[in-house]
């Protein structure tokens, strides 16, 4: 016999309604969370510029730091993480001695945008 059902007179099963009600509930939130986890991705994919900076942006930063066109950790430092960005940049995370250091490196360019020092 199934949980929170019963037999009546002739025999049949009558499932209660309380129990009815919260399956129907339950099979509408999760048709309705799909439904908004499908549109939230979709939005997401034909959105991508507006959650970093588009390349115009990027371009329009002014350039510091050295040319570089490959990196070679000074002595005792160590790379990290190496993490691609979408408007081509890449951020690489140094670890050394005295410090981790961020750099953000535009390998079309050759240059080093930003570098931040994280200290010890």
């Amino acid at each position: 016999m199934m949980v929170g059902a019963t037999q009546d007179k002739t025999g049949r099963r009558v499932v209660s309604r309380g129990l009815m009600a919260a399956v129907i509930v339950m099979g509408a939130m999760i048709v309705v969370g799909m439904i908004a986890l499908t549109g939230v991705v979709t939005w997401r994919v034909t959105h991508r510029t507006i959650f970093g900076p588009t390349p115009e942006a990027i371009a329009a930063l002014p350039v510091g730091g050295e040319t570089i066109t490959h990196f070679v950790a000074p002595d005792g430092t160590r790379i990290k993480g190496v993490t691609p960005r979408g408007d081509g940049t890449v951020i690489v995370r140094l670890r050394g001695g005295d410090g981790e250091q961020l750099l953000v490196w535009d390998p079309a360019r050759g240059r080093v945008i930003a570098r931040f020092e994280l200290g010890e």
